[in-house]
């Protein structure tokens, strides 16, 4: 998570963006920080300033992690070279591999990172509605 998108977050808000991030609940991530899980629910639907942090925080954390799997792709490549032609479990991972990798579209998440991103999405959104209930 960028320093723009953490200054105006609370500690506990920070600590709350770090739990989500990590699959947690918003009722475990209330109790580890120490709110209300309403207050974690608030925070995640009207606090432009936690949604962009959040936002950030996955898109970081999905980069980290394709980073950390595109390593491995040499290895992959190694194991499928030796296995060819076999159906050892370890084809069937280093194929996985290379799925999430990249080499098959594996999408990435999405999410408004920036204010002008966030209010682009929600004008967006009031377009379609409004076309929507026009139809």
């Amino acid at each position: 998570m960028s320093e723009e998108t953490q200054s105006n977050l609370t500690d506990k808000q920070r600590l709350a963006v770090a739990h989500l991030v990590q699959g947690l609940s918003d009722a475990e991530v209330a109790e580890k920080v120490g709110v209300t899980r309403e207050t974690v629910n608030r925070w995640r639907n009207s606090d432009d300033g936690f949604l962009l942090a959040l936002n950030a925080a996955r898109a970081e954390v999905w980069r980290d992690a394709h980073d950390k799997l595109r390593a491995l792709v040499c290895d992959a490549v190694t194991v499928l070279q030796g296995s060819i032609r076999s159906e050892a479990p370890d084809v069937k991972v280093a194929l996985a591999i290379l799925r999430l990798a990249g080499f098959k579209d594996v999408g990435a998440p999405t999410g408004a990172v920036t204010l002008a991103e966030l209010e682009n999405e929600r004008r967006r959104a009031e377009m379609a509605r409004i076309l929507d209930s026009m139809i």
